[in-house]
């Protein structure tokens, strides 16, 4: 049974400020498991505050679509992480458009390119300066 876990560190981040989402698929298992994918990433990655999508800097990057497998190797892991920041833009505007994130609860969703539940998980971006 393989387990998959997606954090956000820091978990409260600063308007404009850096973090890093993880992905990990872990395969406790003694035997190595291939997983097949219709792309070259593991997971994109899609954000709400609310009910309103919002795209963080960083979540968006090229991802061809191909016909690969991601091999987790017995007692081993897959690891994706991603590099943000905590500014924010509509889907619908160009990338020019990114501004400080508004402080509020964000809900970030990894959405696996592989047979396996999509895992989500809140992070909260506090104004620049404040105390965490």
């Amino acid at each position: 049974q393989l387990t998959v876990t997606f954090t956000i560190e820091p978990v409260d981040v600063p308007s404009g400020g850096v973090f890093q989402a993880r992905l990990v698929i872990a395969n406790p298992t003694f035997s190595a498991v291939t997983l097949p994918s219709t792309y070259d990433c593991a997971a994109f990655l899609s954000t709400v505050r609310g009910d309103e999508a919002v795209v963080v800097e960083g979540t968006q990057f090229y991802c061809p679509g191909a016909f690969v497998s991601f091999t987790i190797p017995a007692n081993g892991e897959l690891v994706r992480t991603y590099d943000l920041v905590a500014r924010v833009r509509a889907p619908s505007d160009p990338p020019s458009a990114y501004a400080a994130a508004p402080p509020g609860t964000y809900t970030m969703r990894a959405d696996l390119n592989i047979s396996l539940p999509d895992p989500e998980t809140d992070f909260r971006v506090i104004a620049a300066g404040a105390a965490r």
